[in-house]
């Protein structure tokens, strides 16, 4: 059982390392899904109703005009938007085998204890 917990180990570290941004973007994800999991007060919803309307908004603005500038950035690298779909998904592949395998480090370091 150490010696499987030690391979896992080294595994996450080594893909970590390897892969940074693809294990930073599992932790938000992971982070972002818990998050959304904790239910909120009703003061908080009341609190935050109009900030989130105008937020909303906002985000949608930004969006649009993210995926104007991404669309145009692609075209002058000439690489087409199947091709960046292919490589978000290989990002975000990696990222959860990352993130499995940290938490599974995790996991096996508190049952130990």
């Amino acid at each position: 059982m150490t010696n499987q917990k030690s391979k896992t180990e080294t595994k996450s570290r080594n893909i970590i390392e390897e892969h940074p941004l693809a294990a930073a973007t599992g932790a938000l994800i992971v982070g972002m899904a818990l998050g959304a999991l904790i239910p909120r007060s009703e003061s908080e919803r009341k609190a935050l109703r109009n900030t989130g309307d105008k937020l909303r908004e906002r985000t949608k603005e930004a969006v649009s005009a993210a995926q104007e500038a991404g669309k145009t950035g692609l075209e002058d690298a000439g690489i087409t938007v199947e091709e960046a779909k292919l490589q978000v998904r290989d990002l975000v592949r990696r990222a959860s085998e990352a993130v499995h395998g940290a938490s599974d480090a995790a996991r096996e370091t508190l049952l130990k204890k």
